[in-house]
Order: structure tokens, then C-alpha cells, then sequence
């Protein structure tokens, strides 16, 4: 299994080399006497290429921690090899904070995140049981982090990586802690950001959990409860009965039942208390669909389709997959490309015109493996909208028109919808947010905006300075309607609270926060 290229990286203490530095300096993280982050650690991973989990049971790692100096700034990096005990490589993980931001690691989620990363932006690396990942994005979220001094004695870390436009892994580490009777990985599972419509069925998640000590536990039936239970189905589990160091496992899965934020929780009861995972994920939002009227000149006939489809894109490309049924339940795929040369950037409410070689604007068209001798056509882009600092496509709404030469000439018009809706203002934001300590609690109040179609507020928080940024991070006060809620924070640490609204449409307003110190 190869573990891939990245940026290389050496032992605190040794010279620190970038892809992006013309000249890197020394800063030395100082070292304290403390507890090694390398054990005892549990690491699980899921997506395309499998589940996997990780634990001093089967494996090893190391852990090598580095404060990086670029030409453009510092920042803050960790990397963890994981091994099985015959020595082979199986994994490594490497994360950074922002290229050139002076900051260390703290509670708090990374967005955007690079394989190499640009000025800005955070680093995430996964290689394994993926071949050739390259150009990899995601984000990941510092759930948990303790230091002696500056040194990263426990790091909690859940992440999601992408390395194309289907290859994904997600998963957790946690690194450091003290050992418990017994150990439930992953702790947090949100599945990964795609186009999984209400009624769709997601990919399920294993959650494992094994005995960690010498310590009789058994484990009772596992359940599911919150907000939106329904959507988060037990599909099968053997943790009924004594646990063992290898474990059982409880198959959790996700089919949303309405567009927009989802979440529960899971429960797994045994004798030695109980233990609870975060499941959180995004009904899809919209439309993604073709709709396509084929007309054939000999014979003359004409064909009308309406399939699912997915797309990716930037202002400069689009690609736009969608799957024809067929008779025998098989799929055949229609793949449609087109976009601009010259750095120019495709805009909303334009028809763009394709000739053959002829510049700006190019397209393409194909069925199964039967590719369109186009003669001209063209692309209306009706609803356009980007998200990210990488202008990722976020929601299109297209009318392709292509003429095809062959044997038998045909024409085919499309409408290519992504994400595609009426409805695409978020409700607003919630006013008058208060947060108050008493009796070892934080209460926190707001009211609510005036809505039609408010479906719900999302409250998380963190034992920390930093608020969570998105929804789906920190932990979970509030899933619901109400206008306050309450939660028992630690007491000697700081606070911060986020506060979003979401509509039926799945529409999630910008947060709101407050802090407490």
C-alpha cells in the first residue's frame, strides 16, 4: 500500500522544508516531560476505499509534531504514521494550520483545507488504501486538544478528505487519552458532504466498540435518539452480550428524511456507564436531475429521459454526470463537459454558443460510450452560484442544446439541474442570543426570526475560545424549535456558542455567537 508523497517533514528539533518556502528557519517546539501522545490512541476510517480501525491492539504510530517557517509565515503541523506491528506502513495523516497564520492548533474547525496548502489555508493529507490520491481538499475539526507547554499531549481530530469528485475518506483520530474500561470509535461521525436526497440511502458508518481493559463489561442494545432519529437507522449490531478486545460493531446508517441539517445521537449502554457517538449529515438540497428530449431524424422518433445526475465544477468547467435506467436494472451514463479558455469565467443568465474549433467556449456531449459528432450547440447557464474560496459548484440551473452528426442525425435538449430550487434565501439569523452561567450550567436564550418556513435552530457549542463555524461542529445543545437552551460546560474553561437557523428548504442562515470567558 503506498503511502503517497507529500510535503516532507522532520522530527522537532531538525530543519523544516516546504513545497511553498524559498527559505525555511528553524523554530524549535521546546519539549516538556509529559505523557506520549502515541498511546494509547483508537483511529477509525471510512469511504470509498473501506473501514478501517486502528488501535494499539493491531497497530502502531508515530507521532511527530512541527512548528514550520515559510516565506510566507508560520504555522503549526502534525503527522501520524500508522503501522501494523510487523513494521508495514498502512496510513499516514498529516494536518496544518492555516499557511502563514502564526497559529497553533486550538479547538476549533479547519474549512478548506489543501494537500499542499495556498497562503491561508490549512493542510490535510491522507494517504493509504487510496491509490494515487493527489490535489487533496477537505477540512477537519480539533474536537479535543491538551499541551505541557507546547508540546500536543492529547489531540482529538475528526476529518473529512476529498481527492476527487467521488473519492472520499472521513473518519477520527484520538490520540493520548486515558485509557477507560472501553473504547467506541469513531465518537463523532458526519457523513461526508454529498447529494443524498430525503428517501436516498447513504453509505453506513461502522461504529466499533471493544473492551480497553481487564474489566468485565457488557454491553446492552444500542439505540438511536434526537431530533431526527428516524434518519439515522441501527442496521445491524452484535454489541449485545460481553465485550471483547476485538470488538463489536454497530452499523449506523443515514436516509434524510427532509432536505437540510440532520442529527441524533447514538447510544451504546453497558455495564461500566454508557457511551454516546454524534451523527450528524445533509439532506440534499434541490434538485440534481436531467431532463432530456432526444429527436432522431431517421427513423424520426423522439426520446424523453428524466435522470438523476451529479456535477462538479468552477467558473472556468463543468462536468455533469446523470444515469439512464435501463430495462435490466443497469445504469448507462450521459456525461456532459463544457466551459471557457482564456481564464474567462462562465456567468449567470449567459448563453454561451459552441462551434467546432472555435474559441471561447467549448462543450461535449456522450451516451454510454457514444460520444455527440457535434455540429453546434449551446449551454444557457439560467442559475449559476459558487461556494468556497475555491469557487466549488454550489447549484446550477442549465439548458444544454447540442445538434449530433452520425448515421442518424439527432438533436438533444437538457435541462441540468444541481442543487437547483425556487427557494434559495436562507431565514434569517436569530436576535437578542444570551448566554449565562449559573449552578454549574450555561442557559442560553435568542429569539427566533419571523419565518413561514423556519423548520429549526441549531445551538453548538465548544469548551473553548474559538465558536464553532459550521454546523455540523462542536457539541450539540440544541436541534429544534425552541427559543433557549441549557448544557453543563466544564467550569474552569471558556465558552463559545453558535446559533443558526435553518428553513424547509434546507436553507441555513449565517450564525450567530456569543462567548463566555
Amino acid at each position: 500500500m503506498a503511502l503517497g508523497t507529500g510535503m516532507r517533514r522532520v522530527l522537532l528539533g531538525t530543519l523544516v522544508v516546504t513545497a511553498l518556502a524559498v527559505v525555511a528557519a528553524l523554530l524549535p517546539v521546546p519539549r516538556a516531560q509529559a505523557s506520549p501522545i502515541e498511546e494509547p490512541f483508537s483511529i477509525s476510517v471510512s469511504g470509498t476505499a473501506g473501514n478501517y480501525f486502528f488501535s494499539p491492539r493491531n497497530t502502531a504510530i508515530a507521532v511527530t509534531q512541527t512548528w514550520n517557517q515559510t516565506a510566507i509565515g508560520t504555522y503549526e503541523a502534525v503527522e501520524v504514521r500508522v503501522a501494523a506491528k510487523d513494521g508495514t506502513p498502512l496510513y499516514r495523516f498529516e494536518f496544518a494550520t492555516p499557511n502563514g497564520s502564526g497559529d497553533r492548533f486550538v479547538t476549533r474547525f479547519y474549512r478548506w483545507a489543501q494537500e499542499i496548502p495556498g497562503p491561508g489555508r490549512p493542510e490535510i493529507s491522507v494517504h493509504g488504501e487510496t491509490p494515487g490520491c493527489g490535489n487533496q481538499t477537505g477540512s477537519f475539526e480539533v474536537r479535543g486538544i491538551h499541551r505541557v507547554g507546547l508540546e500536543i499531549t492529547q489531540l482529538w481530530l475528526v476529518f473529512e478528505r476529498w481527492c476527487s469528485p467521488s473519492w472520499v475518506e472521513h473518519g477520527e483520530l484520538r490520540l493520548g487519552y486515558p485509557q477507560t474500561a472501553y473504547n467506541v470509535s469513531p465518537r463523532v461521525v458526519v457523513w461526508p458532504w454529498s447529494t443524498i436526497y430525503p428517501g436516498h440511502v447513504a453509505e453506513d458508518i461502522p461504529v466499533k466498540v471493544r473492551l480497553t481493559s481487564s474489566k468485565a463489561v457488557t454491553a446492552y442494545t444500542p439505540s438511536v435518539s434526537g431530533a431526527h432519529a428516524a434518519d439515522f437507522p441501527i442496521r445491524k449490531q452484535n454489541c449485545t452480550g460481553s465485550l471483547t478486545a476485538s470488538g463489536c460493531t454497530v452499523w449506523v446508517g443515514f436516509t434524510p428524511t427532509a432536505p437540510g441539517p440532520r442529527h441524533a445521537r447514538l447510544k451504546v449502554p453497558t455495564s461500566a456507564g454508557p457511551a454516546y457517538v454524534s451523527l450528524d449529515g445533509t439532506g440534499g438540497v434541490g434538485t440534481s436531475d436531467w431532463t432530456v428530449d432526444v429527436d432522431w431524424t431517421n427513423p424520426a422518433h423522439t426520446e424523453h429521459l428524466v435522470m438523476g445526475s451529479a456535477s462538479v465544477g468552477s467558473p472556468y468547467e463543468i462536468r455533469s454526470q446523470a444515469w439512464e435506467p435501463q430495462p435490466d436494472g443497469t445504469l448507462t451514463p450521459w456525461q456532459a463537459r463544457f466551459g471557457t479558455y482564456g481564464g474567462l469565467q462562465m456567468q449567470q443568465g449567459t448563453t454561451y454558443s459552441y462551434e467546432p474549433d472555435q474559441n471561447p467556449f467549448y462543450m461535449s456531449l456522450s451516451r454510454s460510450t457514444g460520444g455527440c459528432e457535434m455540429t453546434s450547440g449551446s449551454v444557457t447557464l439560467n442559475d449559476l452560484a459558487w461556494l468556497g474560496p475555491d469557487h466549488d459548484l454550489a447549484r446550477m440551473d442549465a439548458r444544454l442544446i447540442a445538434t449530433c452528426a452520425s448515421s442518424t442525425p439527432y438533436s438533444v435538449s437538457a435541462r441540468m439541474r444541481f442543487h437547483a430550487r425556487a427557494d434559495v434565501t436562507s431565514p434569517g439569523p436569530v436576535s437578542n442570543l444570551k448566554a449565562v452561567r449559573g449552578d454549574g450550567r450555561v442557559t442560553v436564550s435568542w429569539a427566533n426570526p419571523s419565518a413561514a418556513d423556519l423548520a429549526g435552530v441549531i445551538v453548538r457549542w465548544y469548551p473553548a475560545r474559538n465558536a464553532p463555524s459550521v454546523w455540523w461542529a462542536g457539541k450539540t445543545a440544541h436541534f429544534g424549535t425552541g427559543t433557549s437552551a441549557s448544557f453543563k460546560p466544564p467550569t474552569t474553561q471558556p465558552v463559545s456558542i453558535s446559533v443558526w437557523t435553518y428553513d424547509n428548504t434546507g436553507n441555513v442562515s449565517a450564525r450567530s455567537s456569543v462567548y463566555l470567558r
